[in-house]
């Protein structure tokens, strides 16, 4: 995490920084297994007031990361749901603002084992993935105001992505974009081209501290700085994807058969290997449900509305389960 407030000051002997932008990072275990929590943030307004917004963001989410690690109830959420209840939290609290304290925001949950990225942006710049020498952004489907802003509620929906070994994950403020770049006149102007960030993090090979530096060397920088930089290492087996995969498809083809039981089993395996799987999570919840187990169907439901809330058969599904939960 690197945080560069754009407001200097000294007092005695400190000399310190002043702003609203926001980089922290968690450990968490979810559903038994290890995950990175991420936040990465940006306050509105300079100086005080952003700082304000920043200390209130940074001081519920360690505390909803405190209380996870605490409850063993919480333990068991699984990420979209864990991901959706911290959202939901922080916008409550910058709701009792009013609409005078608002902040942009970009979470993320990464599951250690199998590489998983869980996210969702808050009227955020959308997360970078440099891969094979070539950088873009991450896919953000579905928008959200700021925290704390007053108007039209809508539904949560968590965005999946595959991370693979040696891919690097990039979040960021719009710091990294608002730079006074130099012209051939010896005045300045103020950068435009979000594919700018882009092309840095491929000109240093996604390495962070070369970042920070080139950034600085294309110009002056006009607001608070904030990346965090997470490098995907390993996955607990290299042939992990292919084997869900294949028990995906053995699931899939078990359940059309009628086996339902056998359908539910394979569909844990590839969850286990690869949580990205909707289509497992699918036919994992549809057996459940056959085989009477209807609290485990209505949570594998929950987490596919969650990533896909306009699947209208797990809707239709979800709601019947919830019925005969007597919900």
């Amino acid at each position: 995490c690197v945080v560069e407030q754009k407001k200097t000051f000294s007092f005695r002997h400190w000399d310190d920084e002043l702003g609203g932008d926001l980089s922290t990072a968690f450990s968490l275990t979810l559903s038994n297994r290890k995950h990175i929590a991420l936040l990465n943030a940006d306050a509105m307004g300079k100086s005080m007031q952003g700082a304000g917004g920043a200390l209130v963001c940074g001081s519920v989410f360690t505390s909803i990361i405190k209380r996870t690690r605490k409850n063993p109830v919480l333990q068991k959420y699984s990420p979209e749901r864990w991901l959706k209840h911290a959202f939901l939290e922080l916008n409550d609290v910058f709701h009792s603002f009013d609409s005078s304290m608002l902040i942009s925001v970009n979470m993320a949950l990464i599951d250690e084992d199998s590489g998983t990225l869980y996210y969702v942006v808050a009227e955020h710049p959308l997360p970078v993935i440099y891969r094979n020498g070539r950088a873009r952004f991450l896919p953000d489907p579905y928008h959200y105001r700021k925290l704390g802003f007053q108007g039209e509620e809508s539904e949560i929906v968590i965005t999946i992505h595959s991370l693979s070994p040696g891919d690097c994950l990039i979040m960021g403020s719009d710091g990294r974009d608002d730079i006074l770049l130099p012209d051939s006149r010896g005045s300045s102007y103020m950068n435009e081209d979000e594919q700018l960030f882009l092309r840095i993090v491929e000109e240093v090979d996604g390495n962070v501290d070369e970042l920070i530096q080139a950034l600085h060397a294309r110009g002056e920088l006009s607001d608070d700085l904030s990346l965090i930089h997470s490098k995907c290492i390993k996955h607990s087996d290299a042939t992990a994807r292919s084997r869900s995969r294949d028990y995906q498809k053995q699931a899939q083809e078990t359940y059309r058969n009628g086996d339902f039981e056998e359908a539910h089993r394979l569909a844990r395996l590839a969850i286990q290997l690869d949580p990205a799987l909707s289509q497992s999570i699918k036919v994992a919840s549809y057996s459940a449900k056959m085989l009477g187990q209807l609290t485990e169907s209505a949570d594998l439901g929950e987490r596919l509305y969650l990533r896909h809330p306009d699947f209208f058969p797990n809707t239709i599904h979800l709601s019947n389960v919830h019925y005969l939960l007597g919900n």
